[in-house]
């Protein structure tokens, strides 16, 4: 808005406003975050006051709490010169902040095989040779190229695996 109010004063209506552009859009990117950041932390915090009567468990709400914050730092991370023009960051935070990023996927990851599979996609519906219940990742990798029609002819230079 003051970006708005300064343009108007040295140029015309239309070229204030799309001088204004790039603001705006990060204005609302920034705003759509918070709340659903804000949403997620207050859904959170309902199922926990809910108690036995919550559809969640009491780890379901550790993990997805893990997920929210991790979803915060990763937003923070990848906006950083938002948060430090308007001075919610200094400098000397970002260390602090990544190291926390850091934590939090450490954290998070004994439970991203559980995350990823509890929406039960199946790996041929993902197309992945990796989610192998047996173990068996790189035969089914390799077995996975051979039968990709790009690897099945030497073409030129180019070695085949079938």
């Amino acid at each position: 808005a003051m970006q708005l109010q300064s343009s108007m004063g040295t140029s015309s209506a239309q070229q204030a406003w799309n001088d204004a552009l790039l603001a705006m859009a990060r204005a609302s990117r920034a705003h759509a975050s918070y709340l659903l950041l804000r949403d997620f932390f207050n859904g959170l915090r309902d199922e926990k006051q809910k108690g036995k009567g919550s559809c969640l468990g009491p780890e379901e709400v550790t993990v997805l709490s893990q997920c929210l914050t991790l979803l915060a730092l990763y937003w923070m991370d990848k906006f950083l010169q938002d948060f430090l023009q308007i001075q919610c960051l200094s400098s000397s935070h970002i260390p602090l902040m990544r190291k926390a990023l850091l934590d939090a996927m450490t954290t998070l990851r004994p439970s991203a095989v559980g995350l990823c599979d509890a929406r039960d996609f199946s790996d041929f519906r993902l197309k992945s040779a990796l989610g192998k219940y047996d173990g068996d990742v790189y035969p089914a990798i390799m077995e996975a190229a051979r039968r990709d029609p790009l690897n099945t002819e030497a073409g030129e230079g180019g070695v085949g695996l079938g």
